[in-house]
């Protein structure tokens, strides 16, 4: 199925049917869209607060004006319940199928797109809260430093499908801007919490949901459920990019 969201004036994004983009007084709206604030994280900061600081220019004048319309829709493959991130006028939007895409934020045009692989099955594990597929549910992040885009991908590896022993998780960086992989990725996520050691990570049955988080240098991700389908357990992971280091909690 189709999925995607809008884009306010100063990059605000909402999940939506479709992508769609909002202009604000016609040719200069759009100008205004695309040199507008980037988005890189989930909820806009690492507070998770959902404070969009350009939200006090976004007045009821404004939304009542002519120019306030829509620019553009685009359609995606897959459901998306990732929030979709802008990084220099690109909004980057990640799917269920195991695939990004970086949309032009002025006209609509897939400027990229990156398939990662089979995407996991909800069917698989029995779940039905979100279906068919569970190839990317988290929020994405962005480091503004080097424009790298992290997300994480559930795939089906092995040559049958329909597997439990074939769910494995992945760390992805790409290229905000090309959609371009980096050398030394995808990751794949593994390892044993250094706090409980007893219980190693479990690739087929936990579930990537909250959006991952970007703090000095590390990118963490956090696990839980499928429908409370046991045995999961809730464990953070954490990525050190530029050296490789990993860690489990």
């Amino acid at each position: 199925m189709g999925a995607g969201m809008s884009v306010g004036r100063r990059g605000r994004v909402v999940v939506a049917a479709v992508v769609t983009c909002i202009a604000i007084g016609g040719a200069g709206g759009v100008a205004a869209l695309a040199a507008s604030a980037d988005v890189t994280t989930a909820a806009y900061n690492n507070l998770r607060d959902g404070w969009d600081p350009n939200e006090p220019a976004l007045g009821p004048s404004t939304l009542r004006s002519p120019g306030f319309q829509k620019l553009f829709t685009t359609k995606l493959k897959g459901s998306i319940y990732a929030q979709p991130l802008v990084w220099e006028g690109t909004v980057i939007a990640t799917t269920e199928k195991a695939d990004a895409y970086g949309i032009d934020a002025a006209t609509g045009a897939i400027r990229w797109q990156r398939s990662f692989g089979t995407a996991f099955k909800s069917s698989t594990i029995g779940c039905t809260d979100l279906k068919p597929n569970l190839g990317s549910t988290s929020t994405p992040v962005i480091d503004p430093e080097t424009g790298t885009l992290y997300m994480t991908t559930r795939l089906e590896t092995g040559k049958k499908g329909g597997k439990m022993a074939n769910a494995h998780w992945f760390l992805q960086a790409l290229s905000a801007s090309t959609g371009e992989e980096l050398p030394g990725f995808p990751v794949e996520i593994q390892g044993t919490p250094y706090n409980t050691p007893e219980i190693p990570f479990n690739e087929a049955f936990q579930e990537q949901r909250p959006g991952l988080l970007l703090l000095e240098g590390v990118v963490y991700a956090a696990f839980a459920s499928d429908c409370d389908i046991n045995p999961y357990r809730r464990q953070t992971k954490a990525r050190w990019p530029g050296s490789g280091r990993a860690a489990a909690g």
